[in-house]
Parts: structure tokens; C-alpha cells; sequence
């Protein structure tokens, strides 16, 4: 009985250990796009294509005014850049694995409330617009370091996280893995220097056709690390994973 028990035990470790590395590859996250802002500061940002481009979105290249640069230098404000994602997204809708984060280190280099907007944005958006129009989930950090989410078309006044200076990391997780088209819709959340805030769901269907970054009047700062990432649903994996083990015990025993 001792030597079965632990032949038991010996089992499970084994089973454990090789699920915990088969479940950090399911669980890993996909980079859809990556932007490290390597390249010339005199150049515009218009036409590049990011470093790392999934294959889904094949063609994709920054659309951007001259206020952009290759070097992640903005410069005069009241403009946009982003990338187009076509239907890359919405086809996605409803599905277990439909969350998107954007992400971006941002450092705002002018003072007098000056603001940088990374997230996500609609089918009319445009490169001569303010960081904030057409947006759907653009999280706006300030130079006072309040951090206020804007969706809906209404900024939400979350303050996330107070009393950052410099360059920060921030950015937007759009879940649309609950979207059914018609009493849910999908929810946002906004996160600066590791600091969450609370999930803002969304009240109507929106066209996420973009991802990109923008400013007010009097924008300007240097962007970093630029990326679109998706995120698998845990849910699924786990259950998956739960039955392997179950499966490798039962299989040990006999």
C-alpha cells in the first residue's frame, strides 16, 4: 500500500509538472503586433511596417501624419496614427479567446495638461483627428498622472493610478468573449504601471477596425514597444488540462 501511494504521488508530480509546461505554452499570449520605434527620427511613421505583423493581418502599415516619427517621436498635436485591423476582430466577437490588449510605453514630454491615447478605435477614424475621436477604449494618461478612460464617447474620470511622472506603460484590454450583439457588448479595462481598473462594459456594437495612439492640441512625447496582443480564455485550457490529468492518473493505475 506505502509503495502504491506513493507511486501515486510520484505520478501526480510528473503529470503536474509536465501539464503546468503544457499549460504556460496554451496559456501563452499571441502578439498580433509589435512596434519598437527603432528606426529614423526624421522619417515619418506613415507607411512602416511593425516588427512583428500575425498573419492574419498581413499588409497591415501605420497610417499616420506627419506629426509621427519612426523613432516614436510625436510631435504637434491633434493627430493620430494607427493600424487598420479590417474585420480581424469582429469576426471575433463571441468567441472564448476574444480578448485584445494594446499596450504602449508612453512619455509625454510637454507639460500644461498635455495627454497620449493608446487603444482601440473605429472604421471612421483618421489621421488629422484628436487622439480621442472615433475611440472605443483609449486609456489617457496625464502629466499630473491621473488616468481617465474614454469609451462610449465619454471619458470615465477612474483616475487609476495618481502621481506618475515620465514614461509609463499603459494600455486597454478589450474583452469581447461575452459579446452576444445585443444586451452585451463586450467590456474594457485600462491599466497603467500595473495598476488595473475596474471593467467598463460597453452599451452598444461598436466596428473595432483600428489600433493606434493620439493626441490633444498640444500633444507631443515619445512612444515605445507599441503592441496588440490576444489573450486565450482560461476556462477552456484548464477544463482541457483537467481531464489530460485525470486521464494520465487512471492510466498510471491500471
Amino acid at each position: 500500500m506505502k509503495n502504491t501511494t506513493a507511486s501515486i504521488f510520484r505520478t501526480l508530480f510528473a503529470s503536474s509538472a509536465a501539464l503546468l509546461a503544457l499549460s504556460s505554452v496554451l496559456n501563452a499570449e499571441t502578439v498580433l503586433l509589435f512596434e519598437d520605434f527603432s528606426g529614423d527620427g526624421a522619417t515619418s511613421l506613415a507607411g512602416k511596417t511593425p516588427e512583428t505583423v500575425a498573419s492574419g493581418l498581413t499588409g497591415t502599415t501605420w497610417e499616420a501624419s506627419g506629426s509621427f516619427f519612426r523613432d516614436g517621436g510625436i510631435d504637434i498635436g491633434n493627430r493620430t496614427a494607427f493600424l487598420g485591423l479590417g474585420d480581424f476582430i469582429n469576426d471575433q466577437k463571441g468567441d472564448s479567446d476574444a480578448i485584445f490588449e494594446v499596450s504602449a510605453t508612453i512619455d509625454p514630454l510637454a507639460g500644461g495638461g498635455n495627454w497620449i491615447a493608446v487603444g482601440f478605435y473605429n472604421g471612421a477614424v483618421s489621421v488629422g483627428q484628436s487622439g480621442v475621436d472615433n475611440a472605443m477604449g483609449v486609456f489617457l494618461f496625464r502629466d499630473n498622472g491621473e488616468g481617465d478612460g474614454y469609451f462610449d464617447g465619454s471619458i470615465v474620470r477612474d483616475d487609476v493610478a495618481t502621481g506618475l511622472t515620465g514614461a509609463q506603460t499603459y494600455g486597454v484590454t478589450l474583452d469581447l468573449s461575452t459579446w452576444d450583439g445585443s444586451t452585451n457588448f463586450g467590456s474594457l479595462t485600462y491599466t497603467i504601471a500595473g495598476i488595473q481598473s475596474a471593467a467598463y462594459s460597453l452599451t452598444s456594437d461598436f466596428d473595432f477596425a483600428a489600433v493606434g495612439f493620439g493626441t490633444p492640441t498640444s500633444g507631443d512625447g515619445l512612444a515605445s514597444d507599441f503592441t496588440l496582443t490576444q489573450i486565450p480564455e482560461v476556462g477552456a485550457y484548464s477544463l482541457f488540462l483537467g481531464l489530460v490529468s485525470l486521464g494520465v492518473i487512471v492510466r498510471r493505475r491500471k
